[in-house]
């Protein structure tokens, strides 16, 4: 790979991870206000573990960045390591969280006879 375009690529996941990161923190910013809308509290889960998603996928992102321009390969593993782990936690809570929450719906609905 020539260099203007590992330049170019190493750029791209920068920016990519530092978006992903703004978009993680603004998206925890507006889940934090749910309760007072009249969100259920599994619902306000769900949009903070996705935000938490966000933000450390976006962190990762940026580590692996920093990894490879300055050949760091212990934050390249490190980077790849906690990422690929918070990938793995935050689908499972995720998962959980919106069982819970389909059985909230399903048990909270409507009663009719």
């Amino acid at each position: 790979m020539t260099i203007e375009l590992k330049a170019i690529a190493l750029t791209t996941l920068l920016a990519a991870g530092i978006l992903m990161t703004l978009h993680g923190l603004r998206a925890v910013w507006r889940a934090r206000g749910f309760p007072q809308a009249g969100v259920p509290g599994a619902s306000q889960a769900v949009l903070l573990v996705r935000a938490l998603r966000l933000v450390l996928t976006g962190l990762a992102a940026v580590g692996i960045a920093f990894a490879l321009t300055y050949d760091l390969s212990t934050l390249l593993v490190a980077a790849l390591v906690i990422g690929g782990e918070e990938l793995y936690e935050t689908s499972m809570a995720l998962a959980l969280l919106e069982k819970i929450e389909s059985n909230e719906r399903t048990t909270t609905g409507p009663i009719t006879d």
